[in-house]
């Protein structure tokens, strides 16, 4: 056996959240990736025989995605340079740890110590330039000063963490409710139910599905992912109940440049994103929703998972789910390094465990969805809406521009 016995447990853990095993394999090969440091073929084996896979269908969908390039040096150094992070110094950046580690960007040291990458947005252009090393959090505000403090090893640069926390500003006169108010984060669900959090799924349980989607229609809400196409309108494309399973597929896979709101949401408000989560699963009547968080954005996934870990802890999530009255599930999936899964049917392919190439359409998500069962895809944003519009109703919600 290649990998340790708490890799093993940890892989059928993450199988146990699925209707069908293979849908955990990108967690699998991130764990993999995380004890072995590289994939080969005895990896590609013994994950295979996990999910009764051939090893080259293995190796096939590591080969698809970014982040399971193998790795060249032990501190990886991938620098946005894109262009908000070009606009802020991105460029000298990549001159300066050229000359520094004395190699070109793609190449790494002859001792295997640091390797340097350009790559495109890593979705934090409010606070760039922007580094980040081994799918660490973000180093964000970098300059040349701090870069030289940390490359004093491969250790200290895989160590480092932000020097400065993101801090959104609301203007005066403008409330918001995505965002806790004055850079504060609410990540505890503690925190979340203080200020109020988890009472509009309550609200929600007192409606039909109907009422709630409804509800959403007549709010105006439409879909922030980038389409715009009206919420309500959406889940309605849901076909009747026919006694199997129906899912809702929340996509976290913002990669666009100059976008980082899904991440400002799940960094500082996880809660607010699951309990949206639960009212769209109440509006489509679905059984679980799995949300598949953008590959990058590694504190963003933690802290999802970590909330939803709580949820279940409390009793808010699982049998007799908060408002449901039936059981209800919410589990996450990290993506793995591949700008078409934001793509909707490129998501699904990827969420099943496959490598994530859009689908032929028709049928839509809504008739052949997830594992061929209906399947309402909505973006993380839009279902951090829905607790608002259920706590003060479509109109408030239509005359704060919908």
């Amino acid at each position: 056996m290649i990998l340790s016995a708490e890799t093993h447990e940890k892989i059928r853990e993450e199988i146990s959240h699925f209707p069908h095993a293979r849908g955990a394999l990108l967690g699998a090969l991130h764990l993999a990736l995380r004890e072995r440091g590289r994939f080969d073929s005895e990896v590609f084996a013994e994950i295979g025989q996990i999910f009764e896979l051939r090893p080259d269908e293995v190796a096939e969908v590591v080969s698809f995605y970014s982040l399971f390039n193998q790795p060249r040096a032990q501190a990886i150094l991938q620098v946005c340079t894109n262009l908000p992070c070009c606009l802020k110094g991105a460029r000298g950046i990549v001159r300066g740890l050229e000359q520094r580690l004395g190699i070109k960007a793609g190449n790494a040291t002859p001792d295997g110590r640091f390797a340097l990458e350009e790559v495109e947005c890593l979705g934090s252009c409010a606070t760039a330039p922007v580094v980040q090393v081994n799918l660490n959090p973000y180093l964000e505000n970098v300059t040349q000063d701090y870069l030289a403090a940390i490359l004093e090893t491969p250790e200290k640069a895989i160590e480092a963490r932000r020097p400065a926390p993101i801090i959104s500003t609301v203007p005066p006169g403008v409330e918001g409710y995505l965002l806790p108010p004055d850079g504060q984060k609410w990540l505890s669900l503690d925190d979340y139910k203080r200020n109020g959090g988890y009472q509009a799924i309550v609200n929600a349980g007192q409606l039909t599905s109907k009422e709630i989607a409804t509800l959403v229609r007549d709010s105006g809400l439409r879909g922030r992912g980038g389409a715009g196409f009206a919420t309500g309108l959406k889940w309605s494309f849901m076909p009747p109940p026919d006694g199997g399973p129906r899912y809702l597929a929340v996509n976290a896979d913002e990669s666009e440049p100059g976008t980082f709101k899904d991440r400002q949401i799940m960094e500082r408000n996880p809660h607010l994103f699951i309990e949206g989560v639960m009212i769209c699963g109440m509006a489509i009547e679905a059984v679980a929703a799995f949300i598949y968080v953008r590959g990058e954005y590694v504190e963003g996934y933690r802290l999802v998972r970590q909330a939803i870990q709580e949820c279940y802890q409390a009793g808010l999530l699982g049998e007799k789910a908060l408002g449901f009255n039936r059981r209800f599930d919410v589990h996450i999936q990290p993506g793995a390094g591949a700008y078409i899964c934001g793509e909707e049917s490129g998501m699904l392919e990827s969420m099943e465990g496959k490598k994530g190439q859009p689908r032929k359409r028709p049928p839509f998500p809504a008739v052949r969805g997830l594992w061929d069962r209906p399947t309402t895809v909505d973006n993380c944003e839009t279902v951090s809406h829905t607790p608002a519009i259920i706590m003060k109703g479509a109109d408030w919600f239509k005359s704060e521009g919908a």
